[in-house]
């Protein structure tokens, strides 16, 4: 009988043994799995970080640019303001039947140039090379892309295309008729003066210069509340 006890107690204490060793492996591949995956959680959270310093960094060059642009628009826009004074007062003086001044060689040197703003593409072509959806949110996204692609390519192909094919129609022609270069001051002088301000056709030029130029203000004004609403967006986002 004792005999059979101990058979017993000896299986029991093997099945024990085994029942503890399960356990240890089972706790094993439990440790081991949490471990893989709190990795490929830090790996995640690293790469996560890795895409955001990028896209921040490609937010701040959109947003340094997007300054250097209005910058040059607003040189623009006080250019133009300059022209359409200029103009009026050269309107005002040939109505009146002044006579010629040297002083009148700067308006007269502007009838047939303009300003043309200079914009900066190089961020937003940097960022269209690694992929616009680098930035994550969408409504940015979509206003930079306007910016880009809509009103910055408006005021530099068509508005400025405009301005040079009407140059080139009209005023072009005109200015080597009836305006010629001073050699001393680089500035145009009438070749008839007293002719001039009987040319209709100057005066007319003269107009439609003003209100180009008012114009293209509205124009400039309109892109640079979107770059100053885009800007805030942006900077909401950096800090």
């Amino acid at each position: 009988m004792s005999r059979i006890f101990r058979k017993i107690r000896v299986r029991l204490l093997r099945e024990n043994k085994l029942g503890r060793y399960l356990i240890y492996a089972l706790g094993e591949i439990v440790l081991l799995v949490i471990g893989i995956l709190i990795a490929l959680q830090i790996n995640n959270w690293n790469e996560a970080r890795k895409l955001q310093d990028k896209e921040f960094a490609a937010l701040a060059e959109i947003q340094s640019n997007l300054q250097v642009s209005k910058k040059r628009i607003e040189e623009v826009i006080k250019d133009q303001k300059t022209d359409i004074r200029h103009f009026r007062q050269l309107i005002e003086h040939l109505a009146e039947d002044r006579a010629y001044h040297p002083s009148l060689d700067t308006i007269f040197d502007k009838v047939s140039n303009w300003t043309s703003p200079y914009l900066t593409y190089t961020a937003y072509e940097t960022l269209k090379t690694v992929g616009i959806d680098l930035i994550k949110d969408q409504d940015i996204r979509d206003r930079i892309t306007d910016i880009y692609e809509y009103e910055f390519k408006n005021i530099t192909n068509d508005w400025d295309r405009y301005e040079w094919e009407r140059a080139v129609a009209v005023t072009f022609p005109f200015v080597e008729k009836h305006l010629r270069k001073d050699l001393e001051t680089q500035l145009s002088k009438p070749n008839n003066y007293e002719e001039l301000k009987q040319n209709v056709e100057f005066l007319n030029i003269l107009h439609s210069n003003i209100g180009m130029r008012r114009d293209g203000i509205r124009k400039y004004k309109s892109v640079i509340e979107k770059i100053d609403s885009l800007s805030y967006q942006i900077e909401n986002i950096l800090e």
